[in-house]
């Protein structure tokens, strides 16, 4: 497995909820359409970067974080290597994901 792009320290503590409302408010979208079936950038980007938070940082299983999602484990596994590939390649996602996981 890849080593992840950020540690969290030991006092730094990211709620479900906390996540869920800056990604809604960053990408200007809603819960709801983040589980829905459109694919529009700014959806899968967030519905990602949501499924990366579950699997990365808050430990949850596949299926459990694609549940979640409203998504199964494979979409979860590539939602997974899409948020470490547009953390390499692409500045504006990593400057919402600095906004979103590290900005607490």
């Amino acid at each position: 497995m890849k080593q992840s792009y950020w540690t969290a320290p030991a006092h730094y503590n990211l709620t479900e909820a906390t996540v869920i409302s800056k990604i809604c408010k960053i990408w200007q979208t809603d819960i709801t359409e983040i589980k829905g079936k459109r694919r529009q950038r700014h959806l899968v980007e967030s519905r990602a970067l949501l499924s990366w938070f579950y699997v990365r940082k808050k430990q949850m299983r596949l299926v459990e974080a694609g549940k979640k999602t409203n998504r199964n484990h494979a979409s979860v596994i590539h939602h997974i290597k899409i948020v470490d590939n547009l953390l390499q390649y692409d500045k504006e996602f990593k400057e919402k994901f600095n906004q979103v996981i590290i900005n607490n």
